[in-house]
């Protein structure tokens, strides 16, 4: 079974854009090579949309970026409905493989 859940959000000075990052655990290995070389190559501006920054036995990092439109969150700080809303927006994404 896919978990997800959110580690950070909020706006990266780095790139200038809002982010979220993720803890992916429970793919299997042939849905988490199609996924991770499918989302690795989603470009948003002349950066990656998506970036890996952990890959291991227990799960991924995934770190996701946003134009300020696309954030998710409407105010700085999410209610729970938001996070849950998000965490399990991402888990039914990564379930079926895209």
């Amino acid at each position: 079974m896919v978990e997800v859940k959110i580690l950070e959000f909020g706006y990266s000075l780095e790139s200038n854009m809002a982010i979220m990052k993720f803890f992916i655990k429970g793919l299997d290995k042939k849905t988490k090579e199609q996924m991770l070389s499918m989302l690795e190559n989603i470009p948003l501006g002349e950066l990656k949309r998506f970036e890996v920054t952990s890959d291991t036995d227990n799960g991924i990092i995934l770190l996701e970026r946003f134009s300020e439109e696309e954030y998710p969150f409407q105010l700085n700080i999410p209610s729970e409905d938001e996070v849950v809303s998000v965490e399990n927006m991402v888990k039914k994404f990564m379930s079926k493989g895209g």
